[in-house]
């Protein structure tokens, strides 16, 4: 026969499954126990156990023993059904306390092996619950729908006070809490250029904090574009939500609310053009953009003016190219792309050409994205 609980075949005699120690047959008149039973359907003999292993019989009730080594954490359990219905905000306490989210008053004891790296964690009273987990997914949801009016696709910005000290610091918490919001609220992580877009909406996409969206111990942009959060990514998150609806916290910068800016009446026009590239040039030059990873803007131009010089024919570039560039990347190309390649000539990477406002890439500028920015390492073949 099989075991009900971990579908290993068992002896025909066995009472118990010699591998997870599940009760098997009725110790009263051998009758096989169905699965979660709490008597035998024959004789009606009832069970102290309810068809579990008999290895956790010394268990105390109510009670939960957290290991963590560093190859794995676990939990081992056992509650009456009176604080089932309770368990879930009890974990999050347990991950709240392992986290240090908890006030000293709401941690519990701890005991520590001095032979081993093992950290071992007790529980023995699991009848003072709290009312709310502070990881609770639906107070983040309800919090994250204060922040930002969700009511439409594109979310906009309703509170400013992001809790930080300066721009930089205000824009990076912007796209942390953004991020996770897209997460717990519609479960749809963001795409890049839609990071680029909230953030150009209050003139804060700086190389700065382009830089942290790539940092990879904070966020993980799959090869769609979507960003998605790593463990710390998410904590720190949380940590920002904490501090935004904290009122004994400070709010020293405030952005304001979103402005049209009244220079973006003189933004420049630019123009998308067929640039003529074919899908596996196009992703080619997404996948190359990606490794170089620039981090200004007139880096970016540089980045994609050197895989149109060195993988195409086109060597002549204008603002249009660089503006439809930009399109195949998914990016949000800056708003004075005719000024950075004009500072870009005035450094001596890029040449004038005939036509004001054509130019050519100088060596100065090729050997800077071959050996200055990362992953250089399959450039120039």
């Amino acid at each position: 026969m099989n075991c009900s609980k971990c579908s290993k075949q068992t002896p025909e005699n066995a009472n118990y499954c010699p591998y997870c120690g599940t009760l098997l047959k009725c110790k009263s008149c051998g009758t096989e126990v169905l699965s979660e039973s709490l008597a035998c359907y024959n004789c009606g003999e009832k069970f102290s156990e309810t068809n579990t292993s008999s290895h956790n019989a010394n268990i105390p009730v109510n009670s939960i023993t957290y290991k963590e080594n560093s190859k794995e954490r676990t939990f081992d359990a056992r509650f009456t059904d009176a604080l089932g219905e309770s368990m879930t905000n009890a974990f999050g306490n347990v991950m709240a306390n392992k986290f240090g989210l908890l006030s000293g008053n709401q941690k519990f004891n701890k005991t520590h092996k001095e032979d081993e790296d093992d950290i071992e964690t007790e529980f023995e009273d699991l009848t003072r619950i709290p009312e709310k987990s502070l990881l609770s997914e639906s107070d983040d949801a309800t919090r994250i729908k204060k922040l930002f009016d969700t009511s439409n696709e594109g979310w906009v910005l309703s509170e400013t006070r992001l809790k930080a000290k300066n721009k930089t610091e205000w824009a990076c918490n912007l796209v942390l809490l953004y991020t996770y919001g897209k997460i717990v609220v519609s479960s749809t992580p963001p795409l890049r250029n839609e990071l680029s877009k909230l953030l150009s909406d209050f003139n804060a996409n700086e190389g700065g904090v382009r830089g942290f969206i790539s940092n990879k111990s904070i966020f993980h942009i799959n090869p769609e574009k979507q960003v998605t959060l790593t463990k710390k990514g998410e904590e720190d998150a949380i940590s920002i939500l904490n501090k935004v609806f904290d009122a004994n916290i400070e709010n020293i910068f405030d952005i304001g609310t979103k402005s049209k800016n009244k220079g973006s009446e003189n933004k420049r026009a630019y123009e998308t053009i067929d640039i003529g590239l074919g899908e596996k040039e196009r992703e080619d030059i997404r996948v190359f953009y990606n490794q170089k990873s620039p981090q200004k803007q007139d880096e970016e131009i540089l980045v994609l003016i050197f895989w149109m010089s060195n993988y195409t024919q086109t060597t002549v570039f204008d603002s249009n190219i660089v503006y439809s560039l930009f399109q195949i990347v998914n990016e949000e190309p800056p708003k004075d792309i005719a000024g950075l390649m004009s500072k870009l000539k005035s450094s001596g990477k890029l040449l004038g050409g005939e036509k004001k406002g054509k130019y050519t890439l100088h060596s100065n500028g090729s050997d800077f994205v071959k050996f200055k920015l990362p992953n250089n390492k399959n450039e120039g073949k």
